[in-house]
């Protein structure tokens, strides 16, 4: 499946756009929009998902690394030698 494809899942159509950092293929689809197979259907596909609520058009394999999450972030934290814990009380 190529950039600016369209693909067909059980609840509606999307087209597929590169994502702005690694320039893979990928969907921008909500969880409320995924029905039974779509991730399949999308994996069969060599597609990437991406959340259209994020601020700019990225694939859920770069996200993770631009914004791990708190528990990866956090296990991070602790194994390095900083001493500044000032960003976990924002």
């Amino acid at each position: 499946m190529n950039i600016k494809d369209k693909i067909q899942l059980s609840k509606k159509e999307f087209d597929v756009v590169a994502c702005n950092h690694c320039q893979h293929a990928m969907v921008n689809i909500d969880a409320d929009e995924i029905g039974l197979g779509d991730l399949v259907k999308i994996k069969f596909n060599s597609l990437r998902i991406s959340n259209p609520d994020t601020r700019e058009d990225v694939c859920i394999d770069c996200d993770i690394i631009k914004r791990p999450s708190k528990r990866v972030a956090l296990s991070n934290y602790m194994k390095s030698d900083r001493d500044d814990d000032s960003s976990w009380h924002s």
